[in-house]
């Protein structure tokens, strides 16, 4: 992986576009990264979170250090107020599933009283690869994202916050173009077989070892202790991440590009054909795209029953062919 260059192929891929079509494609991909992070927790954000969370993707080319106030600000950002926590949690945190009548516990993060200091190597090794270390930047960004999902210094927030660090190890070390987010995300919910397979790589043997009774709290948890997140083998993280940015490199992002041109081409030509309501041809060429290029019958009679016959087959032809030319 190291070999093919990623960096290289990302600088390529984007100079084929003119400037104005790279800060359209920038404001989509913000979006479509954090929309995507969202549905790996299983969450539709508001308006209003989604553009806070995208905001905070943008800061990650602007050389911020990584600091416990900067990841409370960023747990904060995805949180619903209520579920704002001010500093590394204090309470033993597990993931699993609460069954009802027994909790079926899947991870043991480290216990609370080891948090403050694995952070604070965790956030030592993001300040040298701030400043210049000769660590790769792939390597660096999954040592310091999964590294952080695993300790889970916060009660909650973590997966996201996980996923932000990726962009920002790579956006601080150039691998990432200024301006530009990679759709990472969207790769991995895409994946998402092999990326639970990654995290389990190191939760399932440390869970076999380890035990915790939810039902007891203030019974600390065993096994769980803090040499094994301090030297963890990130070998199978690290193979996941390179080769989610590989795909995303060299297939999501040149299509989500091409996705942008073919939309503009077919809204000019719509535009040409007749005239159209307020946004909705934005809707008919979302519908056509995600459908083989015809309009359902449904979908017609509830959006577009004012569209005559033959100008129904003449503007789902221009689609067709604003999407299919190069």
């Amino acid at each position: 992986m190291l070999a093919k260059d990623l960096r290289n192929i990302t600088g390529h891929t984007l100079a084929e576009y003119d400037e104005e079509i790279l800060r359209r494609a920038a404001a989509w991909l913000y979006l479509k990264e954090t929309r995507s992070s969202f549905e790996l927790e299983r969450e539709t954000p508001s308006a209003s979170k989604a553009q806070r969370f995208a905001d905070l993707l943008r800061e990650a080319d602007t050389g911020k250090a990584l600091t416990e106030d900067r990841l409370i600000e960023l747990q904060h950002a995805v949180l619903d107020p209520r579920f704002h926590e001010f500093t590394w949690r204090t309470r033993q945190n597990w993931l699993g599933d609460d069954l009802g009548y027994r909790q079926r516990v899947d991870f043991i993060p480290p216990r609370p009283e080891h948090v403050a200091g694995l952070m604070e190597g965790l956030l030592h090794l993001a300040e040298e690869q701030r400043l210049g270390s000769h660590l790769d930047p792939v390597v660096a960004a999954a040592c310091i994202a999964f590294g952080f999902v695993f300790i889970h210094p916060f009660m909650d927030g973590n997966g996201r916050i996980h996923r932000y660090l990726i962009h920002d190890v790579l956006a601080k070390a150039g691998f990432t173009p200024k301006g530009i987010v990679l759709p990472v995300s969207a790769v991995i919910l895409a994946n998402l077989n092999q990326y639970t397979d990654a995290l389990e790589h190191f939760s399932k043997p440390l869970n076999q070892r380890s035990t915790y009774y939810p039902d007891t709290p203030t019974v600390p948890a065993e096994g769980n202790d803090a040499v094994f997140f301090r030297y963890p083998d990130l070998t199978r993280q690290t193979e996941f991440l390179y080769f989610a940015l590989e795909r995303t490199v060299t297939e999501d992002l040149r299509h989500e590009i091409d996705f942008l041109l073919g939309f503009d081409r077919a809204k000019q030509a719509l535009n040409a054909l007749l005239d159209w309501p307020d946004h909705s041809e934005d809707l008919f060429i979302r519908l056509l795209h995600n459908t083989p290029w015809k309009l359902s019958a449904k979908k017609r009679k509830s959006h577009f029953h004012w569209l005559k016959d033959e100008e129904l087959e003449k503007a789902e032809a221009l689609v067709c062919e604003a999407f299919n030319t190069k």
